[in-house]
């Protein structure tokens, strides 16, 4: 069965990462030497966790899933957990609140309250004194709750006293953490213990530069430094941009190695973690700083730059020559004002909400100061890709896929090496002998398994490839992408046969041990293939005592 990471906090005092998943356990993991300490199993599915350090006592706060088609009214059933973090098998208390499945959950930072987003667009907010009461129930969002913040007041920060929250069609609320609704302009001398809110006045240009992008948006964010904000979207796209982005017309940083939704992004010392909620792995970054040379244009509030840095261990350093052509050949001349005076632009929701703090100064023109190197992957997901994981039998390494990302683990040093390509990765082919890797996206790419170079690109006329072999040989290359069998010289890099499948779903394709030969399997059939330079013909195998083959191996 298919059991996804959901959530992930960062045990601070101890150095250690707490997930939960769908199979309703919580671990703790080490997040150096990568080995469980403690696990605990809740025996339900899990959504939301956080983590505080209350008088000297570690406590973990860990929602639950519940099923969206559950009418069920009975309001003891158990919402949450408080577990203590020094032993997670020992249940603190069992909590009460929303009958949907929790979304969010965060502690302040004094440690009195813990507060729970949920889908039935509430936030529960409790008090971390003894039997955890509920002191109050915002409700106000006419949607479920995305992500919230807590705040304090400028002149008390040591006390807990308002949040602001987001909702997933956009809305943007504040509160006091009495469920009091707030006007924006009452929260500029709020200073906030995160930034986890992606609809705020700090990313109105980030979201601008996505509204060119129908089927993107921003999912997640999370500060790197004062200047510098990272934000995730749902195409698995991480992109550093300045703190605040308020011009869509901005530089940005681009990294790139989930596939879907990135869902949530943490922060700790100089290490970044991103959750995605598509291919459930745990990535972990290496933050450092960025100094821009300084024949860089001292203005670039009116145009904007990408700057895609690949994650593999060759790509250290961003491309400062493309970067300074790009920007020279901008205009500078016509203002920010001018160029947006006839563009409308649709109003959303939570541009009412928008409120610079009363401390903001204006920073138009910077530069973003962090870059981002991709350490470690945390996990493997082989649901949504064919034959992605394969033993390299002339050393002890092991390749597989993550998202857009191949991933080579050397077991000798425990060291992965990365090579990321543009989407997600479908399936993966490997030729042991000639270190070869084809990956299959909407066209196939070679890369050489020593280096985890760019080889070749053998382009496809099918929708999309879900199914590759080479031959002994390696030279040439078998793909299956829709209804269509194609054959790839991969030396030329030319096709050289084509044909369509069977007619029922073929589910998976493989070279034989003879020569000129090839098996398709499928639903209730079988075919042998043999090749004769460009012409291709089958022969059926008689299914009566089989039904589905759904996969192939050859020795």
């Amino acid at each position: 069965c298919h059991s996804a990471l959901t959530n992930f906090t960062i045990d601070t005092l101890n150095d250690n990462i707490i997930t939960v998943g769908e199979d309703g356990f919580v671990r703790k993991w080490d997040k150096d030497a990568r080995v469980i300490l403690q696990q605990h199993n809740l025996e339900r599915e899990l959504s939301c966790i956080g983590i505080a350090y209350n008088q000297g006592a570690e406590q973990v706060a860990v929602g639950f899933c519940k099923s969206d088609h559950c009418c069920s009214s009975d309001k003891t059933d158990v919402a949450f957990v408080i577990l203590c973090g020094n032993d997670l098998t020992n249940i603190i208390h069992h909590g009460h609140n929303s009958q949907k499945t929790l979304t969010v959950c965060k502690f302040s930072n004094d440690g009195k309250l813990v507060a729970f987003g949920a889908k039935d667009c509430s936030i529960y907010i409790h008090s971390t004194d003894k039997d955890f009461p509920l002191v109050a129930k915002a409700r106000g969002h006419s949607a479920p709750i995305l992500t919230f913040d807590f705040g304090c007041a400028d002149d008390s920060p040591d006390s807990t006293s308002f949040l602001r929250s987001n909702s997933i069609n956009g809305e943007a609320l504040y509160w006091s953490t009495h469920a009091k609704k707030q006007t924006p302009l009452s929260q500029r001398h709020t200073r906030w213990e995160s930034q986890s809110c992606i609809y705020g006045w700090y990313l109105e240009g980030a979201h601008d530069l996505y509204a060119e992008e129908n089927s993107t948006c921003i999912t997640s964010c999370c500060p790197l430094s004062d200047s510098s904000i990272v934000v995730g979207d749902s195409s698995g796209r991480l992109r550093v941009l300045p703190n605040p982005a308020l011009s869509k017309d901005t530089v940005y940083l681009q990294f790139t190695s989930h596939h879907g939704k990135v869902q949530k992004i943490e922060l700790y010392g100089d290490s970044l973690f991103t959750l995605g909620s598509d291919d459930s792995c745990l990535c972990m970054w290496k933050v450092s700083t960025l100094s821009w040379p300084p024949t860089m244009p001292p203005s670039l509030y009116d145009d904007h730059v990408i700057i895609d840095e690949k994650n593999e261990d060759k790509h250290l350093s961003v491309n400062f020559e493309l970067a300074t052509a790009q920007l020279e050949g901008f205009d500078f001349s016509t203002s920010h004002a001018e160029k947006t005076s006839s563009t409308h632009k649709p109003l959303r929701p939570w541009i009412r909400s928008l409120a610079p703090p009363s401390n903001y100064t204006n920073t138009a023109g910077s530069l973003p100061d962090g870059r981002l190197v991709l350490e470690r992957i945390h996990g493997y997901n082989g649901h949504n890709a064919k034959n992605n994981l394969h033993y390299i039998s002339s050393g002890e390494s092991i390749v597989y896929s993550v998202g857009t990302t191949l991933v080579r683990y050397d077991e000798q040093g425990d060291t992965q090496h990365f090579c990321s390509v543009d989407g997600r990765i479908n399936c993966l082919a490997v030729h042991q002998e000639r270190s070869l890797c084809a990956i299959g996206q909407d066209d196939i790419v070679i890369v050489d398994l020593k280096t985890l170079n760019y080889m070749t690109l053998c382009k496809s006329t099918a929708n999309g490839i879900h199914c590759l072999d080479f031959d002994e040989s390696g030279r040439f290359l078998l793909a299956l992408g829709g209804n269509r069998l194609t054959i790839h010289d991969v030396d030329n890099e030319v096709m050289i046969a084509s044909t369509l499948t069977h007619a029922t779903e073929t589910l998976d394709v493989r070279f034989t041990t003879a020569a000129n030969t090839l098996v398709e399997v499928g639903r209730n059939f079988v075919r042998l293939w043999f090749i004769k330079g460009s012409d291709m013909r089958f022969e059926e195998v008689d299914m009566s005592t089989m039904q589905n083959v759904s996969c192939l191996g050859t020795f």
